[in-house]
């Protein structure tokens, strides 16, 4: 009860942070899970939907994202593909699709730690519709990089009742020369609690804080404080 209490504080504080011209706020609800469709391979998916409360303009993003996976001894290879819309009433409307593939490998220093990586490269196709009628796409070549340390506050049996403290760093890297792009995301930074709700579901909350470049406004940085809760499950 009293973790129940904490997060509703949290929330509501959170959802009443001022803003200012370079910053703002937004909740992230997503649900993950994971397939083993054979001792090699599996196939993962997500659902997401984000938004700014108290934001100025009514933003909401949609996504859903698969990835088939291949897991080699020591190493994962993805490859994937992503969807977001994003509706912004008084501004425009962004569709995307985003090819990607990516690794996945890791250690544990010992039993408590783990390091986990994931370099991914993103083809993201972007096409934008605005109030007035008038369009235009553009196409971005991403490559991302997430380092993510685990710790394991407790092992019980089966993980059931597990709580996992995470932080993490991923920086974003533009490949192509292309100018004409809306926004892209600078770096994420991420703190948060991950807690094994059975030995196939589990509940993350987190804070990321994220930077990210808007050349269209005089090649300001905006400054996002997100708060993401997920549920991801197994089987």
């Amino acid at each position: 009860m009293k973790r129940v209490a904490f997060l509703v504080l949290f929330f509501t504080g959170f959802s009443t942070i001022s803003y200012s011209k370079s910053s703002y706020s937004s909740i992230w609800l997503d649900y993950n899970h994971s397939n083993k469709l054979s001792e090699k391979w599996s196939f993962q998916s997500d659902y997401g939907y984000r938004f700014r409360p108290n934001y100025t303009y009514n933003w909401q993003r949609l996504h859903a994202r698969t990835a088939l996976v291949y897991s080699f001894p020591k190493v994962k290879w993805l490859a994937g593909a992503a969807v977001f819309a994003v509706f912004e009433p008084q501004s425009f409307l962004d569709f995307e699709i985003r090819p990607w593939q990516g690794l996945k490998f890791g250690w544990k220093p010992t039993p408590k730690w783990k390091v986990s990586n994931f370099v991914r490269i993103e083809e993201r196709f972007h096409f934008l519709g605005t109030d007035d009628g008038s369009a235009f796409n553009y196409f971005l070549f991403i490559l991302r990089y997430s380092l993510t340390v685990k710790y394991a506050f407790n092992s019980p049996k089966d993980n059931h009742g597990k709580w996992v403290g995470f932080v993490g760093f991923e920086p974003f890297i533009l490949l192509n020369d292309n100018q004409q792009y809306v926004s892209i995301t600078k770096s994420r930074t991420t703190i948060g609690m991950q807690y094994h709700w059975s030995k196939k579901t589990q509940v993350k909350l987190g804070y990321i804080y994220q930077p990210k470049n808007i050349p269209i406004v005089q090649n300001t940085v905006f400054y996002s404080h997100i708060i993401r809760l997920s549920v991801v499950q197994k089987f």
